[in-house]
């Protein structure tokens, strides 16, 4: 990826890497665009008592494709999805486990999944501290990127997920990131 830079007895030679950096700047500019240009709606959720910025193209998920989507009875508790469930959205308020701090959280999920080859990034959202966790894992006919944020409140442990499958990711990844980041606890 770095073949143009070569070194030399006067220092590092940049042969050939204005096309290489040129590339790369417009691939960063075009994916911030994107993700900035792409229509947004702010979604009241109020059985969790929260709100958050959502791609438009994602709405409340029926019952019976979210048993599909999510078939453990453990499912988030709020899903939105768009019209195939390609892109889906889900979150949910649990009771905040006792004497348990949000990085015991993420270390804990981290072991558990480490087969999974999971990356973690500290978040701050609504002022709580958090954690989103990126991992693939296979669905029944794609690949899905999985980006579950993590976080407390002081009442509630709060789970929220952003999954596509890998075709989507151009689309979906930067939005996923703004969705999860954009959460407001009423």
């Amino acid at each position: 990826m770095f073949e143009c830079l070569t070194l030399s007895s006067t220092g590092v030679n940049f042969k050939n890497c204005k096309k290489f950096l040129m590339v790369m700047f417009a691939w960063v500019i075009s994916s911030d665009v994107l993700a900035s240009s792409a229509v947004m709606k702010t979604e009241s959720i109020r059985s969790l008592q929260l709100t958050v910025q959502l791609p438009e193209q994602l709405n409340v998920m029926p019952e019976d494709m979210a048993k599909i989507k999510y078939p453990s009875e453990r499912r988030p508790q709020v899903i939105y999805g768009n019209e195939n469930g390609t892109v889906s959205f889900g979150i949910s308020k649990l009771k905040k486990p006792e004497l348990v701090q949000i990085d015991e959280v993420k270390d804990g999920l981290m072991e558990m999944m480490s087969n999974l080859e999971p990356q973690a990034s500290p978040v701050t959202v609504d002022g709580h501290k958090g954690w989103i966790i990126q991992f693939t894992t296979k669905g029944l006919d794609a690949n899905i990127l999985n980006m579950q944020l993590y976080l407390m409140t002081n009442e509630n442990l709060v789970i929220a997920t952003f999954n596509m499958t890998v075709e989507k990711l151009s689309e979906f990844q930067a939005l996923g990131e703004k969705t999860l980041r954009s959460i407001v606890f009423n």
